[in-house]
């Protein structure tokens, strides 16, 4: 972000930064895709018939009869909704409550410099406190960033904050989901799920930033008001999603330490 404000100040135009920002994207995946390798080689597929063979692992549809791994996606996908309408609406906001370019382009890079130390603290304490338990929590506190604070920074110093805050908080969908997939299903069935777990949040991508951008109004003292309710709508429909997931590990781990009691008691 701040890299490309600096190039749009020096340029006086967003083309050059958008082709930095593509370039510097290939250019990375580029040579991560060139050193990444298998940790289990497997056989390569030589032929059209080896690539059939193989799908029914990379999707086999058998998956979407696991309900819990159907509520993850859902959770996934519209608390990435959530995420993204925020991040990439943080900048502009900040220009329609008065502040400069600069100051937006600093709110966005504070808000990515916070995921760098929430993600893996996330990752971290859930193994601690349980994952669906994180995921829960977290997702209640993405929902009240938006909801109680979002709406509210009218200056600097609170859009700092809610950067700050946000950032630590609203990776929990990226984070926590392989996680959850694999605790959700049979081990032979994870690519699968993961594979749908991908598409699913692939096409909710697509549709947060425009939906987001159509229901500003300008004629509103603050424009992105039902783009911040939008946003803090999808986090609340994702929490939704969740609890019934989180119903179905307690009462797996109850009926498993029952069987183990009664064994005990024979």
């Amino acid at each position: 972000a701040l890299s490309a404000q600096k190039m749009m100040d020096e340029t006086g135009s967003f083309k050059w930064p958008m082709r930095m920002i593509g370039l510097v994207t290939f250019t990375i995946n580029a040579t991560v895709c060139l050193f990444c390798k298998s940790r289990i080689p497997a056989k390569k597929a030589k032929s059209l018939q080896d690539i059939i063979d193989k799908m029914p692992v990379i999707m086999n549809w058998r998956v979407l009869k696991i309900y819990e791994v159907d509520l993850i996606g859902l959770w996934f996908g519209l608390i990435v909704i959530a995420y993204i309408a925020t991040m990439y609406s943080l900048s502009s906001y900040c220009i329609f409550i008065g502040l400069t370019q600069a100051q937006g382009s600093h709110i966005t890079a504070i808000f990515n410099g916070c995921q760098g130390i929430g993600r893996p603290t996330i990752g971290l304490t859930s193994d601690k406190f349980g994952r669906i338990n994180m995921s829960l929590c977290l997702t209640i506190v993405v929902f009240i960033l938006i909801f109680a604070m979002w709406t509210n920074c009218k200056d600097f110093v609170s859009m700092v904050f809610f950067g700050i805050l946000a950032g630590l908080v609203t990776g929990v969908g990226s984070t926590m989901n392989p996680a959850l997939v694999a605790d959700a299903c049979p081990p032979e069935l994870f690519p699968s799920a993961w594979s749908l777990e991908n598409i699913l949040v692939g096409l909710c991508s697509l549709l947060a930033e425009p939906v987001a951008l159509k229901l500003r109004n300008m004629e509103l003292t603050n424009p992105f008001y039902h783009a911040q309710v939008f946003s803090g709508c999808m986090a609340v429909a994702s929490l939704l999603a969740l609890f019934p997931v989180r119903e179905s590990k307690v009462r797996k781990v109850l009926t498993k330490r029952l069987e183990t009691t009664n064994l005990q008691l024979q």
